[in-house]
């Protein structure tokens, strides 16, 4: 089914890619325990929410569970390479809601995954986003 709603949500159908993630894939994940597809998983939506609709009042706070539930779980399970993708989403996801010294703070440890990976074009990716959440911050 995820690559179902990965279909849809390319497709521009973003209301059912989504119902399917939160109502017959996380089900699924949470029955079996398996706590590293349900961090992909709400990643997934909080960033198709992010993208499609930046921050509305409507979807901001589902948009921010998602995503810090999901970098909670990488870190917990200590996935480097979800601490580097969840954790950069995350720091923007923030950075938009004016939370930047929270924002830096996560963009230093998603920098720190991408350089555990030997992803070059992460960590450049990281410090472009912390110099423009520093120019925005003032």
């Amino acid at each position: 089914m995820g690559k179902v709603a990965d279909i849809l949500e390319a497709r521009g159908a973003l209301d059912e890619a989504l119902r399917i993630r939160r109502e017959e894939q996380l089900p699924v994940y949470e029955r079996l325990g398996d706590v590293r597809s349900r961090a992909v998983t709400l990643y997934k939506i909080a960033g198709a929410l992010f993208e499609a609709e930046g921050l509305d009042d409507a979807r901001a706070s589902e948009i921010h569970a998602a995503a810090s539930e999901a970098f909670a779980i990488a870190r917990r399970l200590k996935l480097a390479d979800g601490v580097a993708h969840m954790g950069t989403l995350l720091a923007r996801i923030l950075g938009r809601a004016g939370r930047i010294t929270e924002a830096l703070q996560i963009l230093d440890e998603a920098e720190a995954a991408f350089a555990t990976l030997g992803d070059a074009a992460g960590v450049a990716q990281v410090k472009e986003s912390r110099k423009a959440l520093t120019k925005s911050a003032g």
